[in-house]
């Protein structure tokens, strides 16, 4: 899976801080997908605390809620 530009992180020799929030980033989008996946098959485990952003956006994920996830690149 090709997420916050993981394959280009040997290409630009990135290391420390930035090669830290790369990391984060996709991880944080892994567990994002996993729970859309698991709202998508009724699953009955939800994985909402694997990340900050799934906890966030809990709430939003339920029920009858709309919501739109608008990402700036």
């Amino acid at each position: 899976m090709d997420l916050a530009g993981s394959e280009r992180q040997k290409k630009t020799n990135s290391i420390g801080m930035r090669l830290r929030e790369a990391n984060s980033i996709n991880k944080n989008l892994v567990v994002l997908r996993n729970v859309i996946h698991a709202l998508i098959e009724n699953k009955d485990y939800i994985p909402y605390r694997d990340s900050k952003l799934t906890r966030l956006l809990q709430d939003s994920f339920g029920g009858g809620t709309k919501t739109r996830l608008i990402a700036n690149i």
